[in-house]
């Protein structure tokens, strides 16, 4: 490899300004790199809009998917590129067949979504590795480069801007007479023209974020094997030994020939011992020589201002959980994380909606309640001095309004008449029913008129019960007297 033919500096450098460097790569060979990239990925765009006429969105999708067969030979140009070997266009896709092969089936499967792929692709293409031997490189060179992950994330979000930005351009130029509908999207498969539109705008976005996409895996991939390789320090030798070659060169003129005859003489009679010597002398020149150069020996001084917390914690981002896309361990832990908060709510709530069912699928209780008092809620007294339930409640209650004690009358008619249904009709009233839900039932398992008895019954219980209003004992007393026409018979018959 002639490093000292690179077209860019070569040297260490921080991850974002690789990125950099790849981007300026990416404008200055724009134009062919964008070429190579249509020519493979138009084709392919155009097959499967028109055996997919009906399905765009699917069609699209694919061709996002099978981004990898557009990219290879991007990088196989810039990698002949960088070291001044700018190879045609219609040459550069002649080396399709070659290029492309070489971990395909991986690259369309199992890693089309890691984050890395622009870094890795320059790992299978320029280097030619696979299986262990790519997997062992791959994972020394993300040590060096952590933001290539982050890369992909970010020319995701401007290819996806690009392609939103353009269909937002055209809905700004239409006229004004023009109403647009903003629900269009959900036409896009009833309408041929917006369906084309819509994929070609996603088209020429994705051609436009493709070169620096790919120019940037490269140039992280190259800043990689320079810090890993000292590509810098390698060319720096070369040019000290070609600059020292040229200045030992001497002119040897026809005159000196006996002296050089004489010299070599010398040096053929004298013992091994002084031929060691003077390699030493030469190796001590040689290293002192390397030395004197600028790159060696440099002292700086330099000051600056520090929190004493930054000062305490230096060694912390060594330390600490590398957060680069490029060690996806911390990922993996919150996902893990993630999942098992997501079962745990899952089986808690299992749980309950178990136990609820169990609960509702109990059979029925039977509700049995003595004349003299019953333990269904509805029944019990309101207070201590109210009466139980006697077997003729008309009488009981018609003496209490006789007596003015109006609240404890229509207590004991309405715990009467549920007494009934309860235990004469058969109503399955829960314990934990509210006098609006009695009412819903005796209204869809009894007849009209008690249903209307029992509603007016209902209303003065609440009214005199819950809000305070006022009973006239003439009305309580109207309640008693048609009370036994409607519950003194006989049970329905079931």
């Amino acid at each position: 490899m002639q490093l000292e033919r690179a077209t860019a500096e070569l040297r260490p450098r921080r991850s974002w300004e690789a990125i950099d460097l790849g981007f300026h790569m990416a404008r200055r060979w724009f134009l062919p790199l964008w070429l190579i990239w249509m020519t493979t990925a138009l084709p392919l765009f155009l097959l499967l809009h028109l055996l997919m006429p009906e399905n765009f969105g699917l069609a699209l999708f694919l061709f996002w998917w099978l981004k990898p067969l557009y990219e290879p030979l991007m990088t196989d140009w810039l990698g002949r590129a960088l070291f001044n070997e700018e190879t045609p266009v219609r040459e550069q896709l002649n080396r399709l067949p070659r290029v492309l092969p070489g971990g395909l089936p991986g690259n369309l499967t199992w890693r089309r979504l890691f984050p890395s792929r622009s870094y890795f692709l320059c790992i299978q293409k320029l280097e030619g590795l696979r299986g262990d031997a790519f997997s062992k490189r791959m994972k020394l060179l993300l040590t060096t480069s952590p933001n290539s992950g982050w890369l992909t994330v970010l020319m995701f979000h401007i290819e996806t801007i690009l392609y939103i930005g353009m269909i937002g351009l055209v809905i700004m130029l239409l006229p004004e007479t023009v109403a647009v509908n903003f629900g269009l999207l959900d036409s896009i498969t009833n309408s041929p023209m917006i369906a084309w539109a819509n994929s070609l705008f996603y088209l020429l976005a994705a051609s436009i974020v493709a070169p620096f996409y790919v120019a940037a895996g490269f140039s992280l991939y190259i800043n990689s094997r320079t810090d890993l390789e000292a590509w810098d320090i390698e060319i720096d030798f070369r040019r000290i030994a070609r600059d020292s070659g040229q200045r030992a060169q001497v002119r040897v003129f026809p005159g000196s020939s006996l002296a050089i005859l004489l010299l070599a003489t010398g040096i053929l009679l004298t013992g091994p011992g002084t031929s060691h010597a003077l390699d030493r002398q030469e190796a001590r020149g040689s290293i002192a020589e390397v030395l004197s150069h600028e790159d060696f020996g440099k002292t700086a001084t330099r000051k600056e201002w520090r929190a004493i917390e930054e000062t305490t914690t230096e060694s912390d981002g060594k330390d600490g959980m590398d957060l680069g896309l490029g060690n996806l361990e911390w990922l993996a832990l919150l996902l893990r994380l993630l999942a098992y908060a997501i079962i745990a709510l899952f089986a808690g709530w299992l749980v309950f909606r178990i136990v609820q069912n169990l609960g509702a699928l109990q059979p029925p209780r039977k509700h049995r309640a003595a004349p003299g008092g019953s333990q269904h809620r509805l029944l019990q007294p309101d207070s201590e001095d109210e009466d139980a339930i006697p077997h003729n409640p008309v009488d009981a209650v018609t003496k209490l309004c006789e007596e003015g004690q109006l609240r404890r009358a229509m207590s004991l008619l309405y715990r009467a008449t549920l007494l009934h249904y309860i235990e004469v009709q058969k109503l399955d009233i829960p314990d934990s029913a509210t006098e609006g839900e009695c009412l819903l039932l005796v209204r869809h398992n009894r007849p009209q008129q008690e249903s209307r008895y029992f509603e007016a019954l209902t209303r003065n219980w609440q009214g005199l019960a819950y809000a305070g209003y006022s009973l006239s004992p003439e009305e309580l007393i109207s309640l008693c007297r048609e009370w036994p026409a409607l519950y003194s018979g006989e049970p329905d018959a079931p």
